[in-house]
Parts: structure tokens; C-alpha cells; sequence
């Protein structure tokens, strides 16, 4: 499978199409590529005192009817007091407690007889799971076999991997695009795609204003090269500017970013201008008080202030910041210490 086309067309789709029309069209592509007989997108939350509360599905094939059964006839899920999910069927469990790693299973191979009958019933032999979990609320892609023969391979669980998360998020920033032309209203956060060299594939029309708002010759086609090479040199895929920070999560041949607007951030006092930018140029406390004409202990209270304004750890992070927002200050000027 080339998964590039596969993963660019999918995101495209998403800035175009419904979450639910979206994520029929992407089972249909991966059935070329990867065979099975029956598919479900679904959606439930769990919770300590109560029941499974099931929220959504997509299905291919009889899969809708495959999940009603169970949440209903065979066997329900709960969080343990410590968070964790408690499960009769091994295959939930691995997959709800490791998210984002996708798993698979001979079902005749299960112990508990509920389960194995309702395998039977359906008419399933081998199944694999992906779950995304946020809080109490889980997004699930399960895909069935029929023959005993056909069990799923290393590779096509490897595949997997790199595809159904794709899927997942892609309808969700779908369902984020709807919502804002929908009703007009703005998120709190919002994301964008691009390829390894950060030309967008797909960004919703807020994350276009607010790059154009941190960045006003911001050009539409690819990020910022201030905001881009930050974060791929970054060793925390985070960057922070004057009026958005920005995340990067790599995934494979493309990059996902979470943008989010800073609201009321404490600006820098021309003091802390010019340690920020002596720092952000290498230069110690001893240093960077001679230059200010003050104690290295006087540097280091300021240096510290700056880090809490802007939410940074250490100099190399101050020095990507610098990049973007600071000129470097005049040197020469020695003060003698007080």
C-alpha cells in the first residue's frame, strides 16, 4: 500500500466531507489494501459506577450490528478507581489499555464462552482493534475476519498502525470543520496537516487566521518557516510564540499540528527584553550583569520571570523563541557592578 496518497487524499477529504461520510469512504479504501469482512467505527465512554455509555458507530458489512449485540448480550466494560479499563475480552483490554497501538486475536482462542459464542454467531475468526482514549471516552476501529485461514499478519497489523489513527483524527478535525462552518464559532484550539516539508494538505479556516495573526505575511501555502523549524528541531515538538503556541505530533509521512491561542500573556519588561536577548545568544549570568550593570543574581531572577511569562524551560528553548521575537541588543556598553 502507498500510504502517502492514501493518508493525503484522506485529509483532503476531511476539509470537504462529513465525519460520517469520511470515515465510510476510508473502510472502503483500506478494504483494497487490507482485507476484511465487516468494520466499525465506533465511539463509547466508560465510567467507575455506571454503564458503558455508547455514543456513536460506522460500520462496513454487518459490523453496527456485530457492536449492538455485544454492548447489549455479552459483555460490558468499566474503569477501575484507578483509571484503568476492566474488561472480560483480553482483546479490549490490551487495546483500551495501550491506545493508539493496534492489536489482534484468533477469537476461538478466547477462554470465555459468552464470547466465543457471540464470535460464532457472527460468523468471526480473527478481529483487530485501534482505541484513541480522551479521558472517560474512547474512539475504537475494529475490523472481522470470517475464514480461519486469513488470520492477520505482522505486517498488516504494522499497516494498521499506520493508517487507522490517521483515520480516527481525521475525522475528528472533519467533524471540527463542520462545526465551524456550521455555525461560525471559534474553537480553543485547532489543527492543521502538512507534509515533511510543511506544505498544508488541509487546515480549518481558524488556524489560517491565526497563523496569519502571529505571522501577517503569513502566505497560505506552507508554515511559517519560524514556526516550522522550531518544532522539527525542537526536542519537545512544542513551540510558543506572541499569540498561539503550536504542538507537532510526526506521524509517518505527515505532520500534525495543534494550534492554540494565548489569551492574556504577561508581556516582557524592556529589562527582561534585553536578558532574554543576551541569554538567548549564549551568554552567562556574569556576563549578560556586566552588560546590564547589575548582580548575576539580579540575571538569573529576571531569566526566570521571562521563562514563566513565556512558558519555556532553559536557554536553548529561550534561543528558538529569540529567533522570532527578539533583536539582538547592542553589546559593548559595560556597567561596572554595583
Amino acid at each position: 500500500m502507498k500510504l502517502t496518497p492514501f493518508l493525503l487524499d484522506l485529509y483532503h477529504d476531511a476539509s470537504v466531507a462529513r465525519a460520517d461520510a469520511l470515515g465510510q469512504q476510508a473502510l472502503r479504501q483500506l478494504r483494497t489494501h487490507m482485507h476484511f469482512d465487516s468494520a466499525a467505527i465506533y465511539s463509547m465512554s466508560l465510567f467507575e459506577s455506571q454503564d458503558m455509555r455508547f455514543n456513536a458507530c460506522l460500520s462496513y458489512g454487518n459490523g453496527i450490528e456485530k457492536i449492538r449485540y455485544r454492548l447489549a448480550q455479552v459483555t460490558s466494560e468499566r474503569l477501575t478507581p484507578e483509571g484503568r479499563v476492566s474488561s472480560q475480552d483480553r482483546l479490549i483490554q490490551r487495546a483500551m489499555d495501550r491506545p493508539g497501538q493496534t492489536f489482534a486475536q484468533d477469537v476461538t482462542g478466547i477462554a470465555n464462552q459468552r464470547l466465543r459464542d457471540y464470535a460464532a454467531l457472527f460468523e468471526t475468526r480473527h478481529a483487530m482493534l485501534l482505541t484513541q482514549r480522551t479521558g472517560h471516552h474512547f474512539a475504537l476501529v475494529s475490523l472481522w475476519r470470517a475464514q480461519a485461514k486469513r488470520a492477520y499478519l505482522q505486517s498488516e497489523v504494522a499497516l494498521a498502525d499506520q493508517t487507522l489513527p490517521h483515520i480516527l483524527n481525521a475525522m475528528t478535525l472533519a467533524d471540527k470543520w463542520a462545526t465551524h462552518q456550521d455555525t461560525g464559532a471559534s474553537s480553543p484550539s485547532c489543527e492543521l496537516i502538512t507534509d515533511l516539508s510543511g506544505h498544508i494538505i488541509v487546515a480549518t479556516p481558524q488556524a489560517r487566521d491565526w497563523l496569519a495573526l502571529e505571522w501577517p505575511e503569513f502566505p497560505g501555502v506552507s508554515l511559517p518557516p519560524p514556526l516550522l523549524t522550531p518544532l522539527l528541531n525542537s526536542p519537545q515538538d512544542r513551540y510558543k510564540g506572541r499569540r498561539i503556541t503550536a504542538r507537532l505530533q510526526r506521524c509517518g509521512d505527515v505532520l500534525r499540528f495543534r494550534l492554540e491561542r494565548l489569551q492574556g500573556q504577561a508581556e516582557l519588561t524592556a529589562s527582561e527584553q534585553r536578558v532574554a536577548a543576551l541569554a538567548a545568544q549564549g551568554l552567562s549570568y556574569k556576563e549578560i550583569a556586566r552588560e546590564q550593570g547589575n548582580s548575576p543574581a539580579t540575571v538569573r531572577n529576571q531569566l526566570h520571570s521571562v521563562y514563566g511569562k513565556l512558558n519555556i524551560q532553559g536557554k536553548a528553548a529561550l534561543a528558538y523563541w529569540g529567533q522570532n521575537h527578539l533583536k539582538a541588543p547592542a553589546r559593548g556598553g559595560h556597567h561596572p557592578m554595583p
